[in-house]
């Protein structure tokens, strides 16, 4: 089913020139080499919840502190690793059965919050220069706990700090690593003795959000797909990589573990237009590697009501009742593959060929069925 998608809503014009002309860019089929020394473990991990806060932080079940980088802290270079202690009277296993499906949720410089799981490493790449503000709360059952909210700290960050003023101290950080989640990843009885190698990487794919696809709700999961051409070398050498998202050309990109099962999500995303743009992270500095970039694409976020839609469709798909929203501008073929993704059915045609055919339906009753074949895209009845 070819997508002959329309693009003419005026906010969309407005986001790429925001971004520059040329932003949004055509799939990139060959790979780019790096040059990576021979991988290396680390032995630190993340620090376990505490057991005993003080009394008067004991009426809220769980608290997060910000532990790196240190309040008021300078940070030589444009990577920042976060971590996080978890203040709560609870022991270990109470924490894991009350909180065991919780994520850990960031907001930078006022940005909306990106979550990870528990356990992950958290990291910030391409971070602009100058001082930033950080907070972080815990996320559960669909919504952020406000009890859990941390105190927000400041630090600045100084890209070449052999430019900056000499009598500025700088804190020196570390990944921290989770070392069992290293050992799935990667084997170090498989290293040679080189001290370097060129390793290609591809160009990563943004599966989720998918590009001019409206999404109910304000929150919403994130998904990559990195797929090299020499799996072995790259998952050797790559095992310290990380995939970034930036969204709404933020401060920084949102770093997540490349190896990590769990998708990491954007929590309460405005209604409308948002742009987002992935990348892969140099395992080694942390950089992003800009041949990887996936472009920039647009989507929309709709909200609970819907919001903006020009239609909402309803439909019936494995005993649940979804309503789906779809904006002026939008792709009703990428449409039906988001959903059936969403419930585990993207390849299956019981289930992508009869959403196109319900949006296309719809989009005929209103009036906004367009594009040459006439059964791909729509817009404003003219």
């Amino acid at each position: 089913m070819t997508a002959l998608c329309a693009l003419n809503f005026v906010f969309y014009l407005l986001s790429i020139l925001a971004v520059g002309e040329g932003a949004i860019n055509a799939p990139v089929s060959q790979e780019t080499p790096i040059r990576l020394a021979k991988p290396r473990l680390k032995t630190s991990e993340a620090p376990p919840p505490r057991d005993s806060p003080p009394r008067d932080q004991q009426r809220n079940p769980i608290r997060l502190g910000i532990k790196e980088p240190p309040n008021g802290s300078f940070i030589g270079g444009t990577t920042v690793y976060v971590k996080l202690d978890l203040i709560t009277h609870m022991n270990k296993d109470e924490f894991h059965t009350n909180y065991k499906d919780s994520k850990v949720c960031l907001s930078l410089d006022d940005s909306n919050y990106f979550c990870w799981p528990i356990s992950s490493t958290i990291m910030f790449s391409n971070t602009v220069d100058g001082s930033h503000t950080l907070q972080a709360k815990l996320y559960q059952n669909g919504q952020l706990l406000d009890k859990s909210t941390s105190e927000v700290i400041t630090f600045t960050t100084v890209s070449d700090p052999t430019m900056a003023d000499e009598d500025v101290e700088y804190h020196t950080q570390s990944p921290g690593w989770n070392t069992k989640l290293e050992d799935e990843i990667m084997d170090l009885d498989q290293t040679d003795d080189e001290e370097a190698t060129d390793v290609s990487f591809p160009q990563i794919q943004l599966l989720t959000p998918m590009s001019r696809v409206s999404y109910s709700g304000t929150d919403i999961s994130l998904d990559a797909l990195v797929e090299p051409v020499d799996p072995d070398v790259f998952n050797k050498f790559f095992g310290h990589a990380y995939t970034c998202f930036n969204i709404d050309m933020a401060t920084a990109h949102f770093c997540f573990p490349l190896f990590q099962e769990e998708n990491p999500m954007a929590v309460g995303l405005n209604i409308g237009f948002h742009t987002i743009e992935t990348s892969l992270s140099n395992p080694e500095t942390g950089e992003l590697l800009e041949a990887s970039s996936s472009g920039t694409m647009v989507f929309f976020m709709a909200g609970d009501d819907n919001v903006g839609a020009a239609f909402t469709a309803e439909m019936n798909l494995r005993g649940k009742l979804h309503r789906i929203p779809v904006v002026m501008g939008g792709c009703i073929s990428q449409q039906s593959k988001s959903l059936c993704r969403a419930i585990g059915l993207e390849n299956n045609d019981v289930c992508v060929a009869p959403v196109f055919e319900h949006l296309r339906m719809i989009a005929s009753q209103v009036g906004f069925l367009t594009g040459s074949s006439g059964t791909t895209s729509y817009a404003n009845e003219e």
